[in-house]
């Protein structure tokens, strides 16, 4: 998962629609939902072509070495990387106030020169602010929301927090659910707090005529096809300029987009420029993870960790991918269990964590060797406390920098916590601030995040037996004990 956008500061078949969430185009089989359970991954790995074999776990053939863009002083602080607690940012001081091994440097993402809402900063600990109803189908013309089920973009999907312009973003839809192809965008620099589209969508028509390349985009409009994204949208660095990057292949039919997409690269979106305008990868063959596995950027190697299963459903493992170079540089078997996972980066350690959607969630601790991928562990915890039980439900959660803790899921109106420090779980019981509702519910899928200026999480939640056009936005600030 991409709980953590960016930690360091740094100055750079045609089918029967049905539905499949809480309400893109070329064949490709499959199912919403894999067979299987547990695994400790096997020795299919891919290569350039995207297809897999067996034998070493990276291209150049050094099985699991790390093969990314890191110089000796990538930061160029004067601290050889070997040695620098915050590699990839600039800190000669080399101060680590919490002793954890992390650098101060990395332990907090950049607010940049934004300012804290007025409206957001007044929220107690422990309260809930209702940032009112999600509203799509008024902000599109001509019917075209109700054609596209707009509100279905967040059906099996996430946010991602983007630090370059504090806001939220949301790109989604795929099975069952909407073929929009926009971004929809919660601007937190804006005292109105509500969620605007950064480009106009296609029309139904235009998404129903289908031209679709086969990197998975729409000819027409250079958007790519409408997506499950799961936890593989991930915001990150590509040769210096930050994008968002979806790398989920789900791209199965829904409305308007009666047919299926095979996905063939990676859709890239610039972040620090006024184009609007999406770019690809390089045309695999196949990518090899699973559309339902979980990604993360890490900051220390400037790498993405993906873990889940094969494309194939195979067992799968753990891929390492470079954005820079858009290849995979290592492939490692990795114990993991299921799908629709959440993955996480914890600064603290420089170490991830992987939630599993399972009742309760089980937690596995990702230790990544950076010189030797192939010697990753993957520890299955035994955590204390009050564990969540999402129900089947994808988890949903965020870091937080301030606490040192990972804030989510939503459930019943209670608030949950994981500290990875002492390994327990906590809950409270959230104060609602509403004039319209006094019930929150459970957060949606994977609708959730942490806005690092204003120091609150963002997330989106139903009340149970609530329709899905019934969810509503929330603010929530986290109580420090």
């Amino acid at each position: 998962m991409n709980i953590l956008i960016r930690i360091i500061v740094i100055s750079i078949f045609p089918v029967l629609v049905s539905s499949c969430g809480d309400g893109g185009s070329y064949p490709s089989s499959g199912t919403e939902e894999p067979s299987g359970g547990s695994t400790t991954g096997d020795k299919e790995n891919n290569n350039s072509d995207g297809t897999y074999d067996s034998g070493t776990n990276s291209e150049s053939g050094n099985a699991g070495s790390q093969t990314g863009s890191n110089s000796n002083d990538y930061d160029g602080d004067g601290i050889a990387d070997i040695d620098n607690n915050c590699p990839y940012t600039p800190n000669p001081d080399q101060e680590n106030s919490d002793a954890f091994g992390t650098g101060d440097a990395c332990e907090s993402v950049s607010t940049g020169n934004f300012s804290a809402s007025q409206r957001l900063s007044e929220i107690p600990p422990g309260t809930a602010l209702d940032l009112g109803k999600y509203s799509c189908k008024d902000r599109l013309a001509d019917g075209e929301g109700e054609k596209f089920g707009c509100w279905t973009n967040t059906d099996y999907s996430r946010i991602n927090y983007d630090p370059y312009n504090h806001r939220i973003l949301l790109f989604g839809g795929g099975h069952g659910a909407t073929g929009q192809t926009s971004i929809d965008a919660f601007d937190l620099k804006s005292e109105e707090l509500d969620w605007q589209y950064l480009y106009s969508s296609m029309s139904c028509e235009e998404v129903t005529v289908g031209d679709i390349d086969s990197k998975g985009f729409h000819r027409l409009s250079g958007h790519p096809v409408a997506r499950h994204t799961y936890d593989m949208s991930v915001i990150a660095p590509v040769n210096g300029k930050a994008h968002l990057l979806l790398l989920s292949t789900e791209g199965f039919a829904g409305r308007c987009h009666q047919y299926n997409t095979l996905i063939k690269s990676v859709a890239r979106f610039p972040l620090e420029d006024n184009s609007m305008k999406w770019n690809y990868g390089r045309e695999w063959k196949r990518l090899p993870w699973y559309y339902a596995a979980s990604a993360e950027y890490d900051p220390v190697s400037g790498m993405i960790i993906i873990i889940g299963r094969g494309a194939n459903s195979s067992a799968g493992g753990m891929w390492v991918y470079d954005p820079d170079a858009d290849d995979i540089v290592a492939f490692t078997p990795i114990a993991y269990e299921g799908y629709e996972n959440a993955l996480a980066y914890y600064p603290p350690t420089q170490s991830m964590y992987l939630f599993e959607r399972s009742d309760p969630v089980k937690i596995r601790h990702i230790t990544l060797n950076r010189g030797d991928w192939s010697k990753s562990t993957s520890t299955l915890l035994s955590p204390s406390g009050d564990l969540p039980n999402r129900k089947g439900k994808a988890i949903g959660l965020a870091y937080n920098q301030d606490l040192k803790v990972f804030g989510g899921p939503v459930i019943d109106n209670k608030f949950y916590s994981y500290n990875p420090i002492s390994n327990k779980w906590t809950s409270s019981l959230m104060h609602i601030d509403s004039t319209k509702v006094d019930d929150i519910g459970d957060t949606v899928f994977s609708i959730f995040e942490y806005d690092p200026v204003n120091r609150i999480y963002i997330f989106m939640a139903l009340p149970k037996g609530a329709s899905g056009q019934s969810k509503r936005t929330w603010a929530y600030r986290q109580s420090h004990n």
